[in-house]
């Protein structure tokens, strides 16, 4: 029984490896004799790739490769072309460097090159992989009908030598231009271009509103893979949120009591010296209530252990729409545990209690957005400049009881501009030092230069409060510190 069920498994090989000769022949025919004619319809792009990456993820897991991708967030989701002719490109190269990769990764990446006002677009393509690579005399031969590189390699790998040689005459079809580039034991890149046209329905991939009450919300990610990190980190900052990186769970352990209001970890699985699983473990004996999402390859054998230390298990290539829609829960599920405990404290009255006029330098539009939200939360409407500069600008304008200073900002930062303002003989308003480092000694660093007070982003709701209760002007409910009547309490020594 065994031995037929080998027969018949041969007779299939061969029979799918006959019938993709067959049908680059007839496509390369086809080509060669200029009867290829290209659809232009409207497709999604990210679908597009997508369904691609479906493909190989299985074949990827058994060969114990890294199988990425990454679309730029700036590349449109709908475009005008032939979908069916696009993935037969990224099916070849992709295929290709999976054949020819042992170890390592392949990596898929698609960006926007130049995008003009009437629509017409350019978009590249890469397929890079960490395989065997290709000689510099041997890459001529590539793209020549029928030949393949040498014998040896011929009979380890097999192949028509069609695939690329179709998928460049494809390519030129769309306005494009395919080529190489590679290093023996080191890997090959596979770049492509093409041109096409906006489709009408282009609107963006994600809706920014759903994320708008996460902005600033921080996130570990834990992952040994240099591209898985670069893919994830890309894609959280799109969204608005804050990445701290770690390369390994150990390295994760040691950083995680530094990390202020953590509201999520992002672990891989497979990692040299602590497995995902374990960091795990660790982390819920410290934090049990910090949320920890697992990627794990398929296939991956201990999953039924992870579902009693994770919130979420998700298969890599990870596809954007299922990353933020559990990503989106998570959050959502934490936002509300933290929001039972201080949706009492935050009142458009308390800004009548303490009132004062504040202003806030901060050069991260993001950061701009929370701030103003939580202040007009509390009733306040506070002023916003964009640097130290802008700041003491402002002040010639109007005097501020309450300034909210980012310590790092372009053309003047926090240290400076309080600096410049303590030495002015002018009314002195309190300032607050808003910063995302939270490392020992940064706090007296502040006070040292004139800063009244300290408080790390992202902002802690019951931290603003406090300080808002203590530097509010005098003749306020507890405003016995303010600025002025002359008690500014900062340090000059």
């Amino acid at each position: 029984m065994q031995q037929e069920k080998m027969y018949v498994n041969t007779i299939t090989s061969c029979s799918e490896s006959l019938l993709s000769v067959l049908n680059n022949i007839l496509d390369f025919s086809k080509i060669e004799a200029g009867g290829m004619q290209l659809e232009h319809k409207a497709f999604n792009l990210r679908n597009c790739l997508e369904e691609v990456i479906d493909m190989f993820i299985v074949k990827a897991a058994q060969s114990g490769l890294e199988l990425t991708f990454h679309i730029e967030s700036n590349v449109p989701l709908y475009i005008v072309g032939d979908k069916t002719r696009l993935q037969q490109v990224l099916i070849n190269l992709t295929g290709n460097a999976l054949k020819f990769t042992h170890k390592g990764e392949v990596h898929i990446k698609l960006k926007l090159t130049n995008l003009n006002s009437d629509g017409v677009l350019n978009l590249r393509f890469e397929v890079h992989d960490t395989g065997i690579g290709i000689p510099q005399y041997d890459i001529k031969h590539l793209f020549k009908a029928f030949s393949q590189l040498e014998s040896d390699h011929n009979r380890k790998y097999g192949g028509s030598g069609l695939g690329l040689i179709i998928s460049r005459k494809l390519v030129d079809l769309m306005n494009g231009h395919l080529q190489v580039h590679s290093e023996p034991g080191i890997g090959s890149t596979f770049s492509f271009t093409i041109r096409s046209t906006l489709a009408k329905n282009s609107e963006k991939a994600i809706n920014e509103s759903n994320w708008t009450e996460h902005f600033g919300k921080r996130v570990l990610i834990v992952d040994d893979s240099e591209t898985n990190r670069y893919i994830l980190q890309a894609q959280l900052k799109n969204w608005g949120l804050e990445t701290f990186i770690s390369t390994s769970a150990t390295d994760a352990l040691s950083i995680l009591p530094t990390i202020a209001d953590l509201s999520l970890i992002i672990t891989d699985a497979q990692m040299p010296g602590m497995s995902g699983l374990e960091f795990a473990q660790k982390v819920k004996t410290q934090l049990p209530a910090i949320p920890i999402v697992l990627l794990s390859s398929i296939g991956d054998t201990a999953v039924g252990e992870y579902g009693k230390v994770f919130n979420q298990v998700l298969v890599k290539p990870l596809k954007q729409q299922i990353l933020e829609h559990y990503l989106l829960g998570l959050l959502q599920k934490r936002q509300k545990n933290i929001q039972s405990v201080s949706k009492s404290k935050l009142s458009s009255e308390f800004s009548k209690r303490y009132p004062s006029e504040i202003l806030i330098a901060e050069d991260n539009k993001v950061n701009q957005l929370l701030v103003i939200q939580l202040f007009k939360k509390l009733g306040y409407r506070p002023d916003v400049v964009n640097d130290g500069k802008e700041a003491l600008e402002a002040l010639t304008r109007k005097h501020y009881h309450i300034i909210f200073m980012d310590v790092q900002m372009p053309e003047m930062d926090g240290m400076e501009a309080t600096r410049v303002i303590r030495s002015q003989n002018s009314l002195q308003p309190v300032i607050i030092a808003l910063t995302a480092n939270a490392l020992k000694g940064d706090r007296e660093e502040c006070l040292k230069v004139g800063m009244n007070d300290y408080l790390s982003k992202p902002i802690n709701v019951e931290e603003l409060l406090n300080a808002l209760k203590m530097w509010a002007p005098r003749g306020t409910e507890t405003g016995e510190n303010a600025a002025s009547n002359g008690n500014t309490n900062w340090a000059n020594d």
